[in-house]
This record gives structure tokens, sequence and C-alpha cells, in this order.
């Protein structure tokens, strides 16, 4: 895949996140609150598809996430990612557009952006595998750190 001269295949507004899958994440939100100052905005500790935090350090958007399994485990669903490997964010102002021409280059493989609370995203990895996201918030929201003080 060639991307040199061309104009980018998303049209990046901001760096919304880091997302990390934590092997425990009461032990990670402790650690994160102690040594970095996290403060949760959104505690989804009791989502069954996914438990996880979002929160600031700094004013830059951190989410926790439990891991559902382990590599190796034969449990459920994994992220092609090691364990604990961050989640670049990327916010972008026309998902549908950067994920059409993705598809086309064979760099994604779902089917369409999962849409979750009127937020639109999806995954795909770098060349040496590095797990990315393309995220768009609904407006006026432009990344996760503008949701802090919203509820819901």
């Amino acid at each position: 895949m060639s991307l040199a001269g061309a104009p980018p295949v998303a049209v990046v507004t901001a760096l919304s996140h880091v997302a990390l899958e934590v092997a425990d994440l009461e032990r990670s939100i402790a650690f994160y609150r102690e040594v970095l100052g996290l403060v949760i905005f959104h505690d989804d500790r009791t989502n069954p598809r996914q438990p996880n935090v979002k929160g600031l350090v700094a004013g830059f958007g951190v989410e926790l996430a439990q891991a559902l399994s382990a590599p190796g485990d034969g449990g459920g669903r994994h992220s092609p990612s090691p364990l604990a490997a961050p989640c670049l964010s990327f916010a972008v102002a026309n998902i549908e557009a950067a994920f059409e021409t993705l598809k086309a280059r064979g760099c994604v493989e779902q089917a369409a952006p999962t849409v979750f609370k009127g937020v639109r995203f999806f995954f795909f990895q770098d060349p040496d595998g590095l797990r990315l996201e393309l995220i768009e918030f609904p407006a006026p929201i432009r990344v996760l750190g503008d949701l802090a003080g919203r509820s819901g």
C-alpha cells in the first residue's frame, strides 16, 4: 500500500485519547489514579461487553478497559495487539470516507464502523501491528475529554 504523495485518507482533527486494554481493571484504576492523577468521568465497570472507565490525566483522555481474555487462553474476544498495548485514537471529520477508503485497501475487516451512543469508530493496524482507531463523535464533541462533565 503506497500512499506517498497522496492526500490523507482520514482528515484528522485531533488526537482523541489513548485506550489501554488491561489485565486487572481495578488494579489499573488504582495505579492511574495514584501515579498519574486519573480523574474518572465515565464509569462503565458493569458493562457486560467490556468493563471500562474513561477519565482525564492532565486534560488528556485515557480509557482503561478490562481484557476479556488473555493471549493463548482460548477465551473470548481478544484484540490483535498484545495485552496493554496502547490504541492510538484519532478523531476524524468524516468516518465513512476514511472507513470506505481503508476497507477498499484491505486495511479493515469489519463491515461498517461500530456505533455506540452516537459515537462512530473502527479499528485497524499500522504496518507494525500497532492498533489504531479512527473515531467520530457527534457534534459538538471533538475528543473523548470533551465528554467530561456530561452525564450518560
